[in-house]
């Protein structure tokens, strides 16, 4: 679970610029200071069973929690995940928010 002030808060909508992959919508925004705060959001078109939607997303914030251990950008990150992260394996979704935060410039 990502610690309390990594959490991204919703009142402040949602970031405006998109970023797409095939296991995820990524909306992102740069911010002032304060580091990064994210949010993982898996809809009911993921899995009808909310059983599998949270395992899904506990894994997916577990393994952003690792990716972000060395990050020192400011930047509020919201996923959106897609039914494909029920296809492929941990690792590849791991390798997929890697790359896409490079892309962005948010990890070096």
């Amino acid at each position: 679970m990502l610690s309390r002030e990594h959490r991204y808060p919703f009142f402040q909508g949602v970031p405006e610029n998109t970023y797409t992959t095939a296991y995820f919508t990524l909306r992102y925004r740069k911010r002032d200071g304060g580091g990064i705060r994210c949010a993982v959001v898996v809809g009911k078109k993921v899995h009808n069973l909310s059983n599998i939607r949270n395992r899904v997303k506990r894994v997916f914030t577990e393994k952003l929690a690792e990716t972000m251990e060395n990050w020192d950008a400011s930047y509020d990150l919201v996923f959106y995940l897609k039914k494909a992260v029920l296809d492929d394996d941990v690792e590849v979704w791991e390798r997929s928010i890697r790359e896409s935060l490079k892309k962005l410039g948010v990890v070096q």
